[in-house]
């Protein structure tokens, strides 16, 4: 009786471990097999195509209007057909001030025309105030909103959002914000109007590259406190912020609530009503150093003569004889006498010509220890010049400032 108990248990458990086997395989084979579910084929709307998918789903919706508050809990990609004929007039809940709320990781939402169904309505809000929430892209949209904020991220992490047209019809709230944000990437979008256009608050860790923000005003906070501008860094440290472009703004950027350690450089400050605000003494980059150099200032009409680190060599180089000085702990040693706008531009005259081709030529195999070492020569920024950074110039041949 003791060895038939025995071979009894022991096949129960072996059929434990099998069904156990079985579960993570049909979890794993789930998890390697997507499905894609179409609105409106599958689910009339994009909330019910959302509650019934599982994670790593792709849900795609087809060109039309779609009246809804969605919220998205869970891992997926949202794609819309195209940013021009899928609309989405977004609404909100209850007291939620929400049109797209996602409260997950690695959900990406492309391809949307995106505007209030009412006013006051925040177009997208990536929130992870009570649930983990990173790894979250919003690409390829055309956001339109007034009297609110249009996309918003709250204490998430390593975002992505990108390749975007975001504005808004009047004076208030923030095109992009983030709050309490670390290690996202805001990069190419065209942003246009609010108070301020692209911010991030008590954040660390993020890059803000590419960006053309224009026409943002300013906004009496409290007490006689002007907040805003076209990017606003607010009590916030070791960011990146460079190849945007900030004109016809109000303020061209706003440095302030103890904000430091970030590196600000290669941005053009065009026509803009002040281009700088800095609120503190505490230290911040705003010039990639030697020959690289800092920003372009539209008001600045220092002289070129010189050349060299220290501005004291014959020759102009396309950088200003004199700092510019924002605030103490605040200069751009090596303000742009022209706008920067391309790498390939090597001698930086607004023209990618037979100067630029002979000038990689002349450093061609070269790199920081060489003789013949020209570091705007490196195009590509990997610490030598050859053949990859010759073929960026070529490739951009006859290109000119637009």
């Amino acid at each position: 009786m003791r060895i038939m108990g025995r071979c009894v248990s022991r096949i129960l458990a072996l059929q434990l471990i099998v069904s156990v086997l079985a579960l993570c395989l049909n979890v794993q084979l789930g998890r390697s097999n997507p499905a894609t579910i179409t609105v409106p084929d599958d689910y009339l709307t994009i909330q019910e195509a959302i509650d019934h998918a599982n994670a790593g789903d792709t849900i795609f919706v087809r060109n039309g209007i779609y009246d809804e508050h969605i919220e998205i809990d869970k891992p997926l990609t949202l794609q819309g057909e195209s940013n021009g004929n899928t609309l989405l007039k977004l609404r909100n809940v209850g007291n939620s001030a929400y049109g797209i709320h996602i409260q997950a990781s690695f959900v990406t939402i492309s391809g949307f025309k995106m505007i209030p169904y009412k006013y006051e309505v925040m177009l997208v809000t990536i929130d992870g105030r009570e649930h983990p929430c990173f790894n979250n892209t919003i690409r390829d949209n055309i956001l339109t909103s007034s009297g609110n904020d249009a996309l918003v991220a709250l204490y998430s992490d390593n975002n992505s959002i990108v390749d975007n047209q975001v504005s808004l019809d009047d004076q208030e709230g923030a095109c992009i914000a983030g709050i309490f944000v670390r290690s996202c990437i805001i990069r190419n979008n065209t942003v246009r109007g609010g108070w301020m256009g692209i911010g991030i608050m008590e954040s660390y860790d993020n890059i803000i590259t590419d960006n053309v923000v224009k026409q943002t005003s300013l906004c009496n906070a409290f007490e006689g406190v002007i907040m805003g501008g076209a990017v606003s860094l607010v009590g916030s440290s070791n960011s990146v912020v460079a190849r945007n472009t900030m004109a016809d703004n109000k303020r061209g950027i706003e440095v302030t609530g103890y904000s430091s350690s970030n590196r600000i450089y290669h941005n053009n400050f065009v026509n803009n009503t002040k281009h700088f605000y800095v609120g503190d003494e505490l230290a911040n980059s705003w010039d990639d150093g030697y020959p690289s150099g800092g920003n372009y200032w539209s008001d600045y009409n220092d002289s070129d003569v010189y050349s060299g680190p220290c501005q004291n060599e014959t020759g102009s180089d396309g950088i200003g004889d004199t700092p510019l000085t924002l605030k103490t702990n605040n200069l751009d040693n090596y303000p742009l006498m022209n706008p920067y706008w391309n790498p390939a531009d090597v001698n930086r005259d607004l023209r990618v010509d037979i100067k630029d081709v002979l000038a990689v030529s002349r450093a061609l195999g070269s790199c920081p220890s060489d003789p013949k070492w020209n570091p705007l020569c490196d195009v590509n920024n990997d610490l030598k010049v050859d053949i990859k950074d010759y073929y960026i110039v070529c490739k951009n041949y006859g290109k000119t400032y637009p």
